[in-house]
């Protein structure tokens, strides 16, 4: 048996001491990498929470001042609370529908949301519209646990305990906040004036009617035929027009009108000089609520009408009358109920060339009428005509 010589023992262990001692600086150099490259991420993960908290709380502040102004904005408000990521999920959901419909408003983004939320009670229940998305927490560090020997190794070496590497571990840092998310199965959007939907309107109705509607020269229909019809037909178009002129239609409406015409003259037909009033209150009430709960109470209107207490308020409504009074005035609309004898006129100058073009500008053409002493410049859309201005 043979034995190890003092000068190799010394030599051995002179090399295994230098081994440790290479392993502890590197050790110790791979971990102070590791804590400053932590320190540096989670500065920053703290930032871009700040810059999230901030966005949240901005936009929660606008939806107040968004929406505030309306009855059901502020019931809208009173039941979320201070629950700033709902807030900042409604206000962020209406800019998004602004990109894609310009012309919807902060007034039917408050309908839509609250009529979408509300009970059977009428209150409103958040919860039905938005949900809060909250973000996992971040991990417990786990408790760990080693053998006499694995520790006695490990601070020979001066490798990192499974609890700092747990410490330090990039992935345990998360910049996620609550995030909302808006459901609503219907928006409320009516329908502006010139909305093509209206064209379609007409037709429908007109077929209805057994009127055969032209074409103007640029292929769009053209409402004189109806304007020429008799009996029934001239009194449902001044409910269509005043439909219209109120916008008491959505989208998702307007596909019953010619039901809805037919049933609300049927109503009203009998009550002379207060059927524009009815008809006028109806319109604004379907602006207001929903076409179909104004349907549901027709009788109510006409009951009012006649003098009796319930229902709709039509006996003080205003008659949906629009006049040419201011020149440059680009809100008139709707010459074939308002203006007919101006209506006819312009048609008849446009239909034979005789109008002098003014100009075309996104497919609408604009043309100059001499009407009554006056000249008019007429716009032509699908299915109507509207005074630009009056000189």
């Amino acid at each position: 048996m043979g034995f190890f010589s003092p000068g190799f023992i010394i030599g051995a262990a002179s090399s295994l001491s230098n081994q440790i001692e290479t392993a502890q600086e590197r050790n110790a150099a791979e971990m102070e990498r590791r804590r400053n490259q932590f320190d540096i991420l989670s500065r920053e993960t703290q930032r871009e929470l700040r810059k999230k908290r901030q966005s949240q709380e901005e936009q929660a502040a606008a939806l107040e001042t968004l929406i505030g102004q309306y009855p059901e904005g502020r019931a809208i408000l009173s039941a979320i609370g201070d629950d700033t990521t709902s807030r900042a999920g409604l206000y962020k959901d209406f800019a998004l529908r602004k990109e894609i419909d310009r012309n919807f408003s902060p007034k039917n983004f408050a309908l839509s949301v609250y009529r979408n939320g509300m009970k059977e009670d009428g209150s409103f229940d958040p919860g039905k519209v938005v949900s809060v998305t909250k973000p996992e927490p971040m991990d417990d560090l786990e408790k760990t646990g080693e053998s006499f020997i694995e520790t006695f190794g490990r601070k020979l070496t001066g490798a990192p305990s499974a609890r700092e590497l747990q410490e330090t571990d990039v992935s345990r840092l998360s910049s996620d906040i609550p995030e909302a998310t808006v459901k609503m199965e219907k928006v409320y959007n009516p329908l502006s004036f010139e909305d093509p939907a209206w064209s379609r309107a007409y037709k429908s109705f007109a077929d209805a009617e057994g009127v055969q509607l032209g074409m103007t020269p640029t292929g769009q229909y053209s409402l004189e035929n109806l304007l020429k019809a008799k009996g029934e037909t001239p009194n449902k178009l001044r409910i269509i027009n005043t439909l219209r002129q109120y916008q008491a239609y959505t989208e998702d409406d307007i596909g019953g009108i010619t039901g809805h015409v037919k049933d609300i003259y049927e109503k009203v037909k009998n009550l002379d000089d207060k059927f524009d009033t009815v008809v006028t209150q109806i319109a604004k009430d379907m602006n207001e609520t929903s076409v179909s709960d104004v349907m549901s109470r027709l009788d109510e209107y006409v009951t009012t009408a006649d003098g009796g207490e319930s229902g709709g308020g039509a006996g003080d409504a205003p008659v949906a009358e629009v006049t040419p009074t201011e020149p440059g005035n680009d809100a008139i609309k709707g010459l074939a109920s308002t203006n007919p004898d101006l209506y006819n006129t312009a048609s008849d100058q446009i239909n034979s060339g005789k109008a002098q073009p003014v100009k075309t500008e996104n497919g609408v053409e604009f043309f100059r009428i001499e009407h009554g002493g006056k000249l008019y410049t007429i716009k032509q859309d699908a299915f109507d005509l509207s005074i630009v201005s009056v000189e």
